[in-house]
């Protein structure tokens, strides 16, 4: 079970070395504090129980608690709360593992199949974007170059006509 304490969610330590094998949160001295998307996500398979101080919640009303918006400016609009689960969603019932940025929300890691955060690096920059999304030139290549410094593939993550859809985008030459 995971409780929502002060606008977190927090599984139970005895939950924790089950969550955190299979890639979900981060440990702390009060259990795995679990991502608003990673709670919704155990709470639709019925994985983890979910309650507020009062009651059981489900995926909406979880989804609900889940800010959308950024601080940062570099940020730009995000996906809402429900088109990223699906996105989430569609990583997680692959077999990938997702780590998020708190600090820069529309960057999410993305592990190989298989692959636990222990064991490897993330494969995958997944930039969220919005279908009225817009990019400069310059702005694209700043952010393929930050995934090469990083060492991974920038991947764009949007909906399209309801679905999730995952785009590569590389810089090569021709010679």
């Amino acid at each position: 079970m995971a409780k929502l304490l002060k606008g977190q969610f927090v599984a139970e330590t005895e939950e924790a070395p089950s969550l955190l094998q299979s890639g979900f949160g981060k440990n702390s001295q009060d259990g795995v504090i679990l991502h608003p998307l990673e709670a919704a996500y155990l709470c639709e398979l019925s994985l983890l129980e979910i309650n507020d101080s009062k009651k059981k919640m489900n995926v909406s009303e979880i989804l609900k608690k889940f800010k959308t918006t950024s601080s940062s400016k570099s940020a730009g609009k995000l996906p809402n709360a429900k088109e990223q689960f699906e996105l989430y969603s569609q990583l997680r019932s692959g077999g990938r593992m997702v780590r998020f940025n708190l600090h820069s929300p529309q960057y999410w890691r993305v592990y190989a199949k298989g692959v636990g955060r222990e064991q490897e690096r993330a494969q995958v920059l997944l930039r969220l974007i919005t279908s009225d999304w817009k990019s400069s030139v310059v702005s694209l290549n700043r952010e393929i170059s930050v995934a090469r410094q990083l060492r991974m593939e920038l991947v764009l993550a949007f909906m399209e006509k309801g679905q999730p859809a995952f785009v590569k985008v590389n810089k090569f030459n021709l010679d």
